[in-house]
């Protein structure tokens, strides 16, 4: 092999190893919202040779959980398209930031600016299909801290199997697959005994008068008193999740005197500011499903 020869493939060489080492640029629309009923789908350009791209992402406001991530899955027919499908947040998850970062094996790291995603009810996602509705229901969620918890804070378990711990070691996410199974798992349907809340309401008094000895025009309302304030406290659940609070309507019991009190158990003073606009702005529930049950007179 002549000299020229050897220094023009050293050069090119040189050339190779400088663009696999250089830092890739990214290209992405910023998303503007994130909807609390289904995955959002992040896209991005990565030009370059990167090793691997992610999404990372926190919701604004919790302290706890730290910083997740998911990768970015790169496009068969177009090598510089980069997919990822996010969580789907919780209705209290106001806003979620996330960041895309693209890293080359040689260590050089690019990021986009960080952005800030408000999760709101009239939030437009397209509907999922075929490779995107399958990748929203095969999540694999990165932690990067070594006590970090499988479950991330503000954000639902649906379509996460997986973790990767900080260490790189993967992981059946056990943790969301007992959370999305246990039944007290907040669902559409609310269910109450309507039975017992009779029996709880008719043991009361009402008007200085036990409620089972009013005229049937006025327990009736007494009974249906009662139960709009159990339907209301398994409404906070379906919104806010299944914690309870240490006074008001969330309750882990509500007292026999606010079932049917003449004024409503208030707020828990705990809930965030937004508490009551959340309540007004989540779009109404499917029609119900009524079960009658006798009660007895």
């Amino acid at each position: 092999m002549s000299r020229g020869v050897a220094l023009s493939l050293a050069f090119l060489a040189g050339l190779q190893l400088q663009s696999m080492s250089a830092a890739p640029t990214i290209t992405h629309t910023p998303l503007a919202c994130l909807s609390a009923e289904t995955n959002a789908k992040i896209t991005a350009h990565v030009e370059g040779q990167p090793s691997s791209v992610r999404v990372y992402f926190h919701a604004i406001g919790q302290t706890s959980c730290g910083e997740y991530y998911v990768d970015m899955r790169r496009n068969d027919k177009d090598p510089t398209l980069y997919t990822a499908m996010m969580p789907i947040p919780t209705p209290d998850a106001d806003v979620v930031m996330y960041q895309i970062r693209a890293k080359t094996n040689g260590g050089n790291e690019t990021a986009i600016a960080p952005v800030a995603a408000t999760v709101r009810k009239e939030c437009t996602i397209p509907a999922l299909a075929g490779a995107d509705l399958q990748a929203a229901q095969s999540i694999v969620l990165g932690l990067t801290q070594p006590s970090q918890k499988p479950v991330p804070c503000r954000f639902r378990c649906n379509g996460i199997t997986n973790y990767v711990t900080a260490a790189g070691e993967m992981k059946p996410n056990e943790e969301c697959r007992l959370l999305l199974a246990s039944p007290e798992q907040p669902t559409r349907l609310i269910e109450v005994a309507l039975p017992e809340i009779a029996a709880q309401v008719s043991g009361q008094r009402l008007l200085d008068r036990p409620v089972r000895d009013l005229p049937k025009l006025a327990r009736d309302a007494a009974i249906g008193r009662g139960l709009g304030r159990v339907v209301a406290h398994e409404i906070g659940h379906w919104l806010f999740g299944r914690g309870h609070a240490p006074d008001g309507l969330m309750r882990a019991s509500i007292r026999r005197g606010d079932l049917i009190g003449a004024q409503p158990p208030p707020l828990p003073s705990d809930w965030p500011s937004t508490a009551r606009a959340r309540l007004q702005a989540r779009r109404p529930c499917p029609a119900p499903r009524i079960v009658r049950q006798p009660v007895a007179s």
